[in-house]
């Protein structure tokens, strides 16, 4: 066993050092050189492209490099029309040996450009009135008197191609387009006529599956488009989104029909087939607030042909040990933004403040205002056993409420620029099933600004405040308490809030807690930041409870992985604390 290893730890570095000398004589191989000169940067660059297309190599006879010299001239002047230079000439033409192969040197003289001379230029068809259409400046691309650049013309082509597309003129072409060169005059004349055609609407959605097994009903409302509405490419990209997103299907499938030109309506044609009804999944973790931890999901994404979900998740973890089970039941005519959840859940938690034992039974119903805006209306079935060092308590409660979410965000994993913001509102009453009175209103909002080319400002705010008839009834899970990773770092989680008479923290009625970062990157994976974090949960009197800190951050595939080092600078008996998080920064 020991010489096999032997063998193939030798094997290996005769490997790797083959493979060093490949790469080297690779690197130092003799090739065929042109350079360029007389011109700009980009002409010559463009003239390389040209010139690296002709077959040469290192035994290339004289006979063939000389045949090859005399297409020189004509490749030049190909690769530099194109930026308006039709009078271009080779001055010089030089061929020699050198390091075992030949370089050829090149003087060229790109002449003077052909410029703009007449524009003639218009959009026809229905199209032709659209407000947008206006949008798309011309001049920015083709102007009299403007040397004639072939790629900027091409550019305002597309721009056409492009906005037909995203307002449904399907049919959209250009009935004419010429560009005549005059080079002994150094003038260009253009034509272009853009036919827009008909905008083109929808006829219906004939949806295929193989097998049948969800609701046609259900599946049109999946979909989401309504007969007679504007299409184009971008709506079949919207619901291949939304279908994807479902977890219903494997297979997705979404084209245009064959159009009818006349009435100007396409059908759309979704071809569907069943995915996998369950997933499992297994994680582990660890963050300083709730110490290690691990998950057990379990989702089942197709109960029946309604698409009801079945969800359940069980958490164990050093500080919270938590089972929640979901149904989800989606809205039969629009089921992509609007469904009802009913929710089963017992959490147990243990922390250096307090225990607490929660059994909730929920009902909600969620709606998707647009892709930024979320509304979830609730009510809450709650039992909650607790103790605050010597205190025990158990509360009942019934409470509805309600919660609203805005985020705009350019990358979900990490951010650029994020923004979100999200506020609840939750009331009970001793008329009606709970065991005291409450009102609570809390709002969180946090923004990542860009800075320079790659540091970024995070900024964090989270309030809250809570009028009750019974504070001492008022259960843990519903009172405020502060610092930990994501409130004020540098002290423990939930450590920071009033005290009872014995010296036992015991949460409190209000919340105000805010931070500022700076995150400067190092490099693409990496980046430090320094922070200061401040705010406490009180009862009457606010004591400020703040902090300074540096972290460092590694951005994995996952999301970002957070070190933070936070040092309290209000209060004495409080230590530095080392904060470690995974996860979206929004």
């Amino acid at each position: 066993m020991k010489s096999t290893i032997v063998l193939a730890k030798y094997s290996l570095i005769a490997w790797l050092l083959l493979l060093t000398l490949t790469v080297y004589a690779a690197e130092d191989e003799p090739t065929y050189r042109f350079n360029v000169s007389g011109v700009d940067k980009p002409l010559a660059d463009n003239i390389l492209i040209f010139l690296n297309n002709l077959t040469l190599s290192c035994d290339t006879s004289e006979s063939m490099r000389q045949a090859v010299k005399e297409k020189i001239p004509e490749q030049v002047q190909l690769a530099l029309q194109p930026f308006g230079y039709y009078q271009a000439t080779v001055e010089k033409i030089d061929i020699s040996a050198t390091k075992g192969c030949w370089q050829t040197e090149i003087k060229v003289t790109a002449g003077e450009p052909v410029v703009v001379r007449d524009i003639d230029f218009s959009v026809t068809g229905p199209g032709s009135e659209h407000p947008k259409i206006k949008d798309i400046k011309v001049n920015k691309y083709i102007e009299s008197g403007r040397v004639f650049v072939d790629p900027d013309y091409q550019q305002l082509k597309q721009q056409l191609r492009q906005w037909a597309n995203n307002y449904g003129f399907l049919d959209a072409e250009f009935s004419e387009q010429k560009v005549d060169v005059y080079p002994a005059q150094l003038a260009a004349d253009i034509k272009l006529t853009f036919d827009t055609g008909p905008r083109y609407q929808l006829d219906k959605v004939v949806i295929e599956q193989d097998p049948d097994f969800m609701r046609p009903r259900f599946l049109q409302g999946l979909v989401g488009l309504e007969t007679g509405q504007y299409l184009n490419n971008q709506t079949l990209i919207d619901v291949r989104k939304r279908l994807v997103g479902s977890q219903y299907f494997g297979n997705i499938s979404v084209t245009f029909g064959e159009k009818d030109h006349q009435a100007a309506t396409v059908p759309v044609l979704v071809k569907l087939t069943p995915g996998y009804r369950i997933d499992y999944s297994v994680g582990l973790g660890y963050t300083t607030d709730t110490g290690a931890r691990s998950t057990f999901e379990y989702q089942h994404h197709r109960l029946n042909d309604r698409g009801f979900q079945l969800s359940t998740k069980l958490q164990l973890a050093e500080v919270n040990n938590e089972f929640i089970a979901r149904m989800k039941f989606p809205s039969l005519s629009n089921p992509d933004e609007k469904w009802y959840q009913t929710e089963l859940g017992h959490r147990q938690e243990k922390n250096d403040v307090y225990e607490a034992d929660t059994t909730k039974i929920g009902l909600s119903q969620t709606r998707l205002q647009s892709d930024r805006w979320q509304n979830i209306n609730f009510i809450d079935v709650l039992q909650e056993d607790y103790i605050f060092g010597d205190q025990k308590g158990s509360t009942r409660l019934l409470v509805p409420g309600t919660a609203w979410t805005y985020q705009h965000v350019d990358d979900p994993l990490n951010p650029r620029f994020g923004f979100k913001a999200q506020m609840d509102f939750k009331l009970a009453t001793e008329s009606l099933l709970s065991d005291m009175s409450m009102v609570q209103i809390s709002g969180r909002v946090k923004t990542i600004l860009p800075i320079a080319d790659e540091d970024r400002l995070i900024l964090r705010a989270e309030i809250g405040t809570t009028a009750t008839s019974d504070f001492d009834q008022l259960p843990a899970s519903y009172r405020y308490f502060a610092g930990g990773d994501q409130s004020v770092r540098g002290f423990d989680y939930k450590n920071l809030s009033p005290l009872n008479d014995e010296g036992d923290s015991i949460g409190g009625k209000h919340l105000a807690v805010a931070s500022v970062e700076y995150e400067h990157r190092l490099y693409d994976s990496y980046a430090l930041a320094v922070f200061a974090d401040g705010g406490n949960a009180f009862t009457n009197d606010f004591k400020m409870a703040g902090s300074v800190g540096i972290g460092f951050r590694w951005f994995s595939p996952i999301g970002p992985l957070r070190v933070d080092l936070g040092v309290p600078v209000t209060e004495a008996d409080h230590d530095f604390r080392i904060h470690l998080s995974l996860g979206p920064d929004l």
